[in-house]
């Protein structure tokens, strides 16, 4: 295994220009189709660009191009196209896209923060017992009402439950003062006897 050099006449110290150097093996020690290297030595310019634009390091350009060959091998082998120097550009342009975001899951919207309230949820998670406990009780607070043929303020209870409040009043027919007065004492009055 090697590495290739762009440019190829390239000597530190002397050129101007960032080296790119790319493997001539995958990590498996398959070699890389050698139109692919050329495909990149063709766009070398545009894979710098890419790096200074997205990544903000020119230096980079080894990492990117080296990544694209060896994925663009590996699925496409020597089946390079009419314009692999393209496909190059292009997939480098993408990988270079998800390296400035955190990565392809980032960059497709994947990566969503848990709400604060679910995390609360996980954190604090209810009380079933006191919820059974509580469930218990009203069954047996709105048996006693059926029991005590106190239907009138069984059902008044259970539409205060079901609406969460005593905006239904006006439902009954009657004043909301009324309804409230002998509706606590019934409630009272049972809650001794429980």
């Amino acid at each position: 295994m090697g590495l290739i050099v762009i440019p190829s006449d390239f000597v530190e110290g002397v050129s101007r220009i960032v080296p790119i150097y790319i493997q001539d093996h995958d990590p498996k020690g398959k070699p890389i189709a050698p139109g692919w290297i050329h495909a990149a030595a063709r766009v070398a310019g545009g894979l710098r660009w890419l790096s200074r634009e997205f990544l903000h390091d020119e230096w980079r350009a080894s990492e990117l191009a080296d990544e694209t060959v060896q994925d663009l091998s590996g699925k496409h082998g020597d089946q390079l196209g009419e314009r692999p120097h393209d496909q190059v550009f292009a997939h480098a342009r993408w990988k270079a896209l998800d390296k400035s975001v955190g990565g392809i899951r980032a960059r497709k919207g994947l990566d969503v923060e848990l709400l604060e309230h679910i995390l609360y949820t996980l954190q604090e998670p209810r009380d079933f017992a006191e919820d059974v406990e509580v469930k218990l009780l009203l069954d047996r607070l709105i048996k006693r009402l059926s029991d005590l043929g106190l239907n009138d303020v069984q059902k008044t209870l259970e539409l205060a439950l079901h609406n969460g409040d005593f905006e239904f009043l006006s439902e009954i027919g009657e004043s909301r003062n009324t309804v409230s007065k002998r509706f606590w004492r019934a409630i009272r009055k049972v809650a001794r006897m429980l």
